[in-house]
């Protein structure tokens, strides 16, 4: 039995297939479903997606075999791997290779076997798709091309799961150092705000207006990044899947009702009536906290971006989907923005305006609502006001309550 050379590149090889962090996962459907499909189109016993480590050949996907790997001593995809070439062997018994193989004189019996080479970056080549069976066959040129085909699927399908391995490391990253950046800001911010309530409050050296004036500015301009620091860990905690849900029955009515009482003084502030009659009596089962986090957000910016007189309606609305509707007549957001509005950082237009804001609430509220098994959407035109709607599938709905 010849064994199988090893890859000039081989160190390099090994290190993409170890940071693909494929090997020893589990089956998915995708592959699984071309090797299913080459058995059928080809009509044969066995069709894999093969991936060569140093010792091994694993399955990433194997319609037709009962083992999960084999040695890469014996293991026909590493003779693939190195030279680049397609490997066709029509019978093995009479490929001085393999003909003296364990997989050829003993199960699964090989005789057929067409192998094509996968690669990520076209140079390092991390194993096969391929065909096997125990009958010797011959390809012809529209076989051959197919296999082709199957072959480039199997590799959109790694580049794939490669893809969406660098961009949750990416945003893990993101979200540990927006954590770690919030946490240290957060010791020196919360000591400028005690010394400005320290300074305020010295009966032994009072201010005098003006200075008193300042002060309260740097609170006021403290409270505001303390609140921005928050955003930013919110955003990374649930970016970072760290947000749990804990379910229970609410009924909505109240829950909302103790938000706007909530904001009672911000409604008073902007000078915006909150409207919320004849509400249903109807229970959910939800996360109460983040609930309520949702509704001040929507609440919240119905009333900052209004107008003075304005007004703020508060609706429930049951169908197919529970939709919870925060409507108000304010200012409205351009259509083009819509889109961009629950994007992180995006605050749809208004980053300019003296409106406070760090445009990760909305981001943060649909990631919650999402994980609540609903979703949030928006309508809205300029001049005339916009629409939120939070909606939950009508599966989360208990039982009518007997009224708030």
């Amino acid at each position: 039995m010849q064994k199988p050379l090893v890859p000039d590149n081989e160190p390099a090889r090994v290190k993409i297939l170890r940071d693909l962090c494929i090997l020893d996962t589990s089956l998915e459907s995708p592959y699984q479903e071309l090797t299913e499909l080459a058995c059928d189109l080809f009509g044969v016993a066995v069709s894999l997606v093969t991936l060569v480590d140093e010792q091994r050949q694993w399955f990433k996907a194997n319609t037709g075999l009962d083992v999960s790997e084999t040695s890469r001593d014996v293991s026909f995809c590493a003779h693939a791997i190195v030279d680049g070439q397609p490997l066709l062997v029509e019978d093995a018994l009479k490929d001085e290779r393999f003909y003296d193989n364990p997989l050829v004189t003993g199960k699964p019996n090989i005789r057929f076997y067409a192998g094509i080479p996968l690669t990520l970056d076209g140079e390092h080549l991390l194993g096969t798709f391929c065909l096997i069976d125990t009958q010797p066959r011959r390809l012809n040129e529209r076989d051959y091309k197919r296999l082709q085909a199957l072959a480039k699927q199997a590799e959109a399908l790694l580049r794939l799961h490669q893809a969406r391995n660098e961009a949750q490391q990416a945003n893990a990253a993101k979200s540990e150092f927006l954590s770690s950046m919030s946490h240290e800001l957060r010791t020196p911010l919360n000591a400028i705000m005690g010394f400005s309530q320290l300074l305020q409050a010295s009966a032994a050296e009072p201010l005098s207006v003006k200075q008193s004036q300042q002060v309260e500015q740097i609170y006021r301009s403290g409270e505001h990044l303390l609140a921005l620091i928050n955003d930013v860990l919110d955003l990374a905690k649930v970016e970072a899947g760290e947000v749990s849900m804990q379910r229970e029955q609410v009924e909505l009515a109240t829950c909302i009702r103790q938000v706007i009482a909530l904001l009672k003084p911000m409604a008073d502030k902007y000078k915006v009536s909150v409207i919320a009659d004849d509400l249903p009596s109807l229970t959910a089962c939800v996360d109460p906290l983040r609930l309520r986090q949702v509704l001040v957000n929507l609440i919240s910016n119905a009333l900052k971006y209004n107008r003075p007189q304005g007004s703020v309606w508060i609706e429930v609305e049951q169908g197919t989907e529970l939709c919870i509707q925060v409507k108000d007549n304010g200012v409205g957001i351009a259509p083009e923005k819509q889109a961009e509005i629950f994007t992180a950082f995006n605050r749809g237009g208004f980053e300019q305006s003296a409106i406070e804001g760090s445009g990760v609430g909305l981001a943060v509220s649909q990631n919650l609502v999402e994980q609540m098994g609903g979703w949030l959407r928006v309508h809205s035109e300029p001049g005339n006001g916009s629409t939120f709607s939070l909606c939950l599938p009508a599966k989360v709905l208990v039982a009518p309550s007997t009224g708030s």
